[in-house]
């Protein structure tokens, strides 16, 4: 079974430091996630604060799936594909589960 998994590209979890110096991840809340799932045609009229949002926000497509490919010669190389909604990244990671790496890059890298 191959390995995919999908990333937001909108959106990030900032990372905090605490008065004992450690760092710890804020999550998105939910209400943010379905303030952009309200607001996707127009994602600047989400109510989305600015320290969860990437520099990619609101440009492009949102959802990437990245796995890593070995080639034919052996090495191994990081892939991706991007979507506009998470249905379709779901639905290709879970065929890229099914059908496994090797169909894939077969697809991709014309072997």
């Amino acid at each position: 079974m191959s390995k995919a998994w999908i990333e937001d590209l909108w959106l990030t979890e900032p990372r905090e430091t605490l008065p004992d110096g450690s760092k710890v991840k804020i999550p998105v809340p939910s209400s943010v996630t379905k303030s952009l799932a309200a607001y996707m045609k127009t994602p600047e009229k989400a109510k989305v604060p600015e320290k969860f949002k990437t520099a990619r926000y609101g440009h492009g497509k949102r959802w990437r799936v990245s796995w890593w490919a070995t080639l034919p010669d052996g090495s191994k190389k990081r892939s991706s594909k991007a979507f506009s909604t998470r249905a379709d990244a779901e639905s290709f990671a879970a065929v890229f589960r099914q059908v496994g790496v090797s169909c894939l890059v077969m697809y991709f890298f014309r072997v």
